[in-house]
């Protein structure tokens, strides 16, 4: 088997082109290479712009919540402000109205320590004028005594006579003079003479402080119709019915004494027992019956 002979000369090669074949070559790669580093420089800056993004957002975010919690604080001490002023101003009026509470209870007081005082000289007056009648009438029964033991040494019947009919005169002048004593439920009230309805309930009472809680002609108003209601429910509610046998009332049933009582009759009554007040003095009787026991008596007044 023969071998071929070469021919001796290296194959045609186009040393430009491949030449310029790896340049483009070498040139793609670069550009590649270049656009790769472009790419991850793109994706840096987009990094580093996301990145600010995000702080720029979280500065904001700080802000607004720095902002929220400023306002919050500066809401709080706002409410805060206005709670100490709405509890200042509830303390002032409180201290306000305590205050007016105090001026208008002292003008209160002073008033009726004005009443009391006029009600104190009123009965200061009122005793003063049974303690000067006490004192005249005193001396006129003295003087009497003294005359009937002088009649001893009298000589001759009509001295005597003219004696006794003096000492008479005298004597009616002295039972004029004590009835002529102004009627006063506060005298009864001074010498702790109370009278009770048939309910056991006082018709009138001091105060505790011990000033009258009325004037004279008030409180003597009241008693009477008070008194006169008790009588009429006496009267209605009586059973047995006694007749007195002597005085004023003699042979009037108690019953018709009662339902028809009168004003003057109830004074004349309570102005018996303020000259003979021992029997009456912490008593506290129902008046319905003192009264009766009065009439029943005869309704004396001596």
């Amino acid at each position: 088997m023969e071998k071929k002979k070469g021919t001796g000369k290296l194959p045609n090669i186009d040393v430009d082109k491949s030449k310029s074949s790896l340049v483009i070559s070498f040139q793609d790669e670069k550009e590649e290479t270049k656009e790769v580093k472009t790419a991850a420089s793109e994706k840096k800056e987009t990094k580093e712009v996301a990145k600010k993004d995000t702080e720029s957002k979280k500065e904001k975010l700080e802000k607004k919540s720095s902002d929220t919690s400023k306002k919050e604080k500066n809401k709080d001490k706002k409410e805060k402000s206005t709670s100490e002023k709405k509890s200042e101003t509830k303390k002032t009026k409180k201290k306000k109205k305590i205050k007016e509470e105090d001026s208008k209870a002292k003008d209160e007081f002073d008033e009726e320590s004005d009443e009391s005082l006029e009600e104190l000289k009123s009965v200061k007056q009122i005793l003063n004028k049974q303690v000067s009648i006490l004192l005249s009438i005193s001396a006129k029964v003295l003087s009497n005594l003294t005359k009937r033991l002088n009649q001893k040494f009298f000589k001759g019947k009509g001295k005597i006579e003219k004696s006794e009919e003096k000492d008479l005169q005298e004597q009616e002048e002295i039972k004029e003079e004590v009835t002529e004593l102004p009627f006063s439920v506060n005298a009864l009230i001074e010498m702790n003479i109370i009278f009770t309805d048939n309910q056991k309930r006082p018709l009138y009472q001091a105060t505790k402080k011990g000033f009258y809680s009325q004037s004279d002609e008030i409180l003597n108003k009241a008693t009477i119709s008070k008194a006169v209601d008790v009588f009429q429910e006496t009267a209605r509610k009586l059973k047995k019915v006694p007749v007195p046998d002597k005085g004023i009332y003699n042979a009037i049933p108690l019953n018709e004494v009662l339902a028809n009582i009168k004003e003057d009759e109830i004074i004349k009554f309570l102005n018996y027992v303020r000259r003979f007040p021992s029997k009456y003095i912490g008593k506290n009787y129902r008046i319905s019956e003192s009264f009766a026991a009065w009439v029943m008596s005869g309704a004396p007044d001596e």
